[in-house]
């Protein structure tokens, strides 16, 4: 018997697949609100570094992308398995807003969480300031869009909580103590 020749069946059918519109017209609405809180995630990529009398430089993050770019394939306490960071060395961020004197930095991250580096340790590790994690860029949700990383291991010393608290995620401030 064919559908056709049965007009129980398309009764049946039409019936059935009015059944589902309801779930159908949730689904859509679920997939709509799913991506636009994903998209709330993502926050403009802007660092500012305070520098001396209270001078402060912005960098977003074409002026990121013009600057030399490095990746860190590194395990982290925060992560799960080995991960590829691309960013920019904190170093070479320095260079560009021409501070060349410091004796510490202080790290500030959305939340209000502070870390202090001394320059003996951006000198010695380099660490980055990575704004994509294994090529993708990073959003609050993955610890971005800005997240200070160090080469953990290739340096067996830097993994300990002296470190990790200061591998701050979710950086947007940099203040340079003179």
């Amino acid at each position: 018997m064919n559908v056709q020749s049965c007009p129980t069946c398309i009764t049946v059918f039409c019936a059935s697949a009015r059944a589902f519109v309801p779930y159908l017209v949730v689904l859509f609405v679920c997939v709509i609100a799913l991506g636009s809180a994903q998209a709330s995630l993502r926050v403009p990529v802007s660092l500012t570094l305070t520098v001396g009398d209270g001078e402060r430089i912005s960098f977003d993050r074409q002026q990121l992308n013009r600057l030399p770019q490095i990746d860190i394939t590194t395990h982290t306490p925060f992560t799960s398995g080995l991960q590829t960071f691309r960013g920019v060395k904190l170093s070479i961020l320095l260079e560009a807003a021409n501070v060349s004197h410091y004796q510490a930095l202080t790290l500030h991250a959305m939340n209000r969480y502070q870390a202090r580096l001394t320059r003996d340790v951006v000198t010695r590790y380099q660490p980055i300031i990575a704004f994509e994690r294994n090529g993708k860029p990073m959003t609050i949700r993955t610890l971005g869009p800005l997240w200070l990383v160090y080469p953990l291991d290739d340096y067996p010393r830097l993994q300990s909580d002296r470190f990790y608290e200061t591998m701050v995620w979710q950086l947007t401030d940099i203040e340079v103590e003179p």
